[in-house]
Parts: C-alpha cells; structure tokens; sequence
C-alpha cells in the first residue's frame, strides 16, 4: 500500500471538502476555504487515488509556548475510518516534521484531547516520540489552574512537543 501526500491548494480544495464531508466531520461550509487563508500548510493523505486523512500544519500557533520557542503546530490529524491502522497519520505527521525541519524547526508541537475519543491518537503520538510540554492542560490554548472548571470537549488539551533530529 502506498501513501500518497500533498499540499491542497484552491485547485484541489473541494478533494479536503469531500473527504470532510465523507467522514461526516462537524465542520461548517466554509472551513476549508477559511483554511487555506492562514499561515500554514494542509496536507491531504490519499491510498490508491482514496482521500484518507488529512492535517495542517500552523506556523503561526495561538499556544503562547508554542509561539514563544518557535514551534510550529501540527493539527486536526483526522484520517477516514476505512484507512485507520494502516499508516495513513504516521505518513502525515512524518510529512509534517520534515516540512517543519525545511523551515528550520527543532521541535514540532501538537495537542491532543483527553477523552476516550483521542485515546489512540494520545498511544500514537508518545510512540512517534512526543511528550508533553509540561505546562499541564490546556483550555483553548490557555493555561487551566487548579480549581477551574471546563468542559471535557476538543478544545481541553494536553500539549507535547517532539524534538526533531
């Protein structure tokens, strides 16, 4: 089986849109257009001319320790339920950290949510060699201390970072 990655653009946009809306995503209409205005790179996974991933990858992270050390952000890994299991988000964040290394990176930061429906991204990530930044959990991309209270939904994240070599 062979992954194949590239950069979406304005001309191969509604390839995104559709493997968004095959996997039933809640992302509103306009989020891939909105996507492609920012500072950062969206990468589209495909397996035998399938879409069957697909995430971004932020030189321009709202995580002030992110922003601070200059680590650029990799985020929303999503891959298709039919091609789970089978390397499609290894290849991604692979990608991910070699585009970040050409732009000079030494690390590569992501968060990831705290529930079950995140636990095998948390088991890929600690295997890809991630680790959490020590800074705690985070709500939005701000600190939470103790005693706050917040809902346990994907904007409550642990942040890891992985040093590139």
């Amino acid at each position: 089986m062979s992954i194949q990655i590239e950069c979406v653009t304005q001309e191969n946009a509604e390839d995104l849109q559709c493997l968004i809306e095959d996997m039933r995503l809640p992302k509103d209409a306009h989020y891939v257009e909105r996507c492609l205005k920012k500072e950062r790179i969206t990468l589209l996974a495909s397996v035998s001319g399938q879409r069957a991933g697909y995430c971004f990858l932020n030189f321009k992270p709202a995580y002030a320790l992110f922003v601070h050390n200059n680590i650029p952000e990799m985020q929303d890994l999503n891959t298709h339920p039919d091609f789970r299991q089978q390397g499609v988000a290894t290849a991604l964040i692979q990608k991910c950290e070699e585009l970040a290394q050409e732009r000079g990176a030494q690390e590569l930061g992501l968060g990831v949510g705290l529930y079950a429906g995140y636990g095998n991204a948390q088991r890929l990530y600690v295997k890809m060699g991630f680790i959490p930044d020590g800074q705690g959990v985070m709500y939005d991309a701000k600190p939470i201390t103790p005693c706050d209270i917040r809902p346990i939904d994907d904007d409550l994240c642990l942040m890891m970072v992985k040093v590139l070599s």
